[in-house]
């Protein structure tokens, strides 16, 4: 199950569920796999024809592609410039799908706000490039979330310890 709609553990029969962002008050346990980083992509083409920004403020001459704000973290409009002054930006799309929102950006409809995960295999493809390289737009805590148990099941332990192992590299 994927989407932005909070799941009930035992309502949605669920063992384990990763979550991105501020954990809220709950019963839960969380285990920290990892920080992801916020930042900004665009095609080669896309730079070309549009010119490539070299600090926040051009971000307001760009086509921002962008998922639904769902706090200050995910907020383009949040975005503050080197003087603090409030950017005021406004994403062309947003989308509910970081996937669809990288291959927007592959294609050149854009400058992409995607965590550095998402971004990879496009950089490695040399279909994205990382624009405003000093600026990460946010930080944000990976947490594996399960109900709290007092004898975790064997599948869930193993699942854990392979996403410990696993999910750091792929935040690098």
């Amino acid at each position: 199950m994927c989407g932005s709609r909070r799941l009930d553990f035992i309502e949605d029969g669920i063992d384990l569920a990763i979550r991105e962002g501020a954990l809220a008050d709950s019963s839960l346990t969380a285990r920290k796999l990892g920080t992801i980083s916020i930042e900004l992509y665009a095609s080669p083409a896309y730079l070309e024809r549009c010119g490539r920004p070299r600090r926040l403020e051009d971000l307001q001459r760009h086509d921002l592609l962008a998922v639904p704000a769902s706090g200050p973290a995910t907020d383009l409009a949040e975005l503050r410039g080197r003087k603090g002054r409030r950017l005021d930006l406004a994403p062309r799309f947003r989308i509910n799908d970081l996937l669809a929102l990288a291959d927007l950006a592959e294609q050149g409809e854009g400058i992409a706000a995607l965590p550095r995960y998402v971004a990879k295999p496009g950089v490695a493809r040399e279909t994205l490039i990382r624009v405003v390289p000093r600026a990460t737009l946010a930080r944000l805590p990976l947490h594996a979330v399960y109900p709290s148990r007092r004898h975790l099941p064997r599948r869930i332990e193993v699942v854990l310890d392979l996403l410990r192992t696993e999910i750091p590299p792929l935040l690098r």
